[in-house]
């Protein structure tokens, strides 16, 4: 929860301010530690008093263990987020929604996931496009209450993980590359050539 990740954190706060305003709402859980802990907790606790369904957003600080980390993300309908996070909720079978830099926010599924996945899962991919029509908020509402589409994009992240992200099939992709390098012949002058480069730059 730091700084340079306040927009992403506001437009998830924003969502749930507009959810506290519905007889029943969606209820998001927050994962993580850092200096914005604070600041985040009280503006919680003033949407959580303002909804007439209860507590609609919850920081719960760190969570170090990957068991608990599973666990948590089994407890969810779907999850939001950026990075690693992503990666792990999709290896758990559930819909994920990407964070920006800024508010944007995507649905990861098969349309976008090559674009996502060029980026390393960051958000970075959503730096070149118009900020999306629908708010977070709007978006997370559209899911919730689709649970055939939550189904398939839940089913279709696991796929993914399990056809794209298997650590054998990355060093068979390792082995293959290095086979072939292996068997160029060295050739004396392109030794000389990279000695010289390297010593250029070094």
């Amino acid at each position: 929860l730091f700084e340079t990740k306040r927009a992403s954190l506001k437009s998830v706060v924003e969502a749930a301010r507009i959810f506290a305003e519905m007889p029943d709402p969606p209820r998001i859980c927050v994962a993580g530690e850092g200096p914005m802990l604070s600041e985040l907790l009280e503006e919680s606790r003033q949407i959580n008093v303002a909804s007439a369904a209860g507590p609609v957003l919850r920081f719960i600080g760190p969570i170090f263990k990957p068991e608990e980390m599973a666990r948590f993300y089994n407890y969810s309908d779907l999850v939001i987020g950026s990075g690693r996070g992503i990666l792990e909720a999709m290896a758990c079978g559930k819909p994920v929604v990407i964070l920006g830099e800024n508010y944007e926010a995507e649905v990861v599924g098969p349309d976008n996931i090559e674009e996502i996945a060029y980026y390393n899962f960051s958000g970075r991919h959503l730096r070149a496009r118009k900020m999306p029509s629908e708010t977070l908020s709007d978006l997370l509402l559209r899911l919730v209450k689709d649970a055939d589409q939550m189904r398939q994009l839940g089913e279709y992240c696991l796929e993914y993980i399990r056809t794209k992200m298997d650590a054998r099939l990355g060093a068979e992709q390792l082995v293959e590359v290095y086979s072939k390098a292996i068997e160029r012949k060295s050739v004396l002058t392109d030794l000389l050539a990279w000695y010289i480069d390297t010593m250029y730059h070094s």
